[in-house]
Formats: C-alpha cells, sequence, structure tokens
C-alpha cells in the first residue's frame, strides 16, 4: 500500500483525506471547507513554502529563458550545469538573464511555487508536503466542526463526549503550525526576485 510520501496528491485530494478522518462532519458546507482548504495552502505556501526545481532553457542571442512554469510565484535563483548562478529579472513570464560567455547549459531554475491559485483537481502537490498539509487541513475544519458540536450539544443539554475544549483545539493548531515552520525547507542562498 501507498503512503502519503510515495505519491503526489492534488488539492482536494488531500481535502477528502482530512474529511475522512471524521466519522460525524456536521460542519459540511462545501463552499466553507474550500475556503478553509484554501486558506491552509496560503498557509503552507507563506510560512513554509514549496521550493521547486525546474530545467529551463535560454536563448544566448535574447538572454530571455523560455516560459516560466504555471505555478511559479517567485524565483530564487537559477544556475547552470557549473553551479554558477545568474543575475535574473523578470519580464512578462520570461526571465532576462545575465549570463556569462563560460555559461554551459542547461540552466536550473530554483523558484516558490503557488500552490494557492492553481486547480484543486490537477495540480500535483508535491509528496513531501501531503501529510503536514493533511494534519493541518484536519484541524483547521475539526475547529468549527467541534463548535457545532459544543452548540448542538448544549441546546439539547445531553452531554456529548466528542467534544473538545476550544482551547485546546487553538493551541493544537498553534503547535502543528510551529512544526511545520521549523521543518520547512532551507531557502536557496541568493537574491530575490
Amino acid at each position: 500500500m501507498l503512503t502519503a510520501f510515495e505519491v503526489d496528491m492534488t488539492p482536494n485530494q488531500v481535502k477528502e483525506m482530512a474529511l475522512s478522518k471524521f466519522p460525524i462532519l456536521l460542519f459540511d458546507n462545501a463552499d466553507t471547507i474550500n475556503v478553509i482548504l484554501k486558506s491552509a495552502l496560503m498557509f503552507y505556501q507563506t510560512k513554509v513554502a514549496v521550493i521547486k526545481q525546474v530545467e529551463i532553457k535560454i536563448d544566448l542571442e535574447t538572454k530571455l529563458t523560455t516560459a516560466l512554469p504555471n505555478d511559479f510565484l517567485k524565483g530564487a535563483k537559477l544556475s547552470g550545469v557549473d553551479g554558477n548562478c545568474f543575475s535574473i529579472f523578470p519580464s512578462n513570464n520570461v526571465l532576462k538573464v545575465d549570463i556569462t560567455k563560460h555559461y554551459k547549459p542547461p540552466a536550473t531554475l530554483t523558484y516558490f511555487a503557488n500552490i494557492c491559485d492553481v486547480d484543486f483537481d490537477t495540480y500535483q502537490l508535491p509528496p513531501e508536503i501531503i501529510t503536514n498539509l493533511q494534519d493541518y487541513l484536519e484541524i483547521l475544519i475539526r475547529i468549527p466542526n467541534n463548535e457545532l458540536k459544543s452548540a448542538i450539544s448544549a441546546q439539547s443539554e445531553i452531554l456529548d463526549p466528542t467534544v473538545q475544549i476550544h482551547q485546546e483545539l487553538l493551541q493544537e493548531k498553534k503547535e502543528l503550525e510551529a512544526k511545520m515552520i521549523a521543518a520547512a525547507p532551507p531557502i536557496p542562498m541568493t537574491s530575490f526576485y
């Protein structure tokens, strides 16, 4: 059986995995859950980061690269096969590159991926973020679901043993955020553009 670390998954597949953890889901508004999914992706993108690498071609005459990846958010570095980094300047979905005469292709672009503005049904998230993202999404859904369970329990005056203390859930969320930030990949040593 494959684990989450062995396969890419789409954001919606991660959402379905998180939702499957709830035997009873009272908080099941699809639009609101999609907003929570986007919020989880935004947290991951801004606080942890998804750093990807792709081979990119440079036209030696124009010094422009081929088109940037669809999930390009911000560049970190562009380096040649020899490891030398180049000065780069973004320009209309390509990069203008200041290369030396010693440049040998191919070039590798290291960049921060935009995982928030992608197609949630088709975009493949990197396998290494799946588990943390699923756990984070689960806690983000569990908080409002727990609030509904608590309100129903109070209204019916029947004690629900599955209701958790709200502050404990918020603390669990805070601890998970700190764990994800601490495990963030190292940022490449270069200037950003």
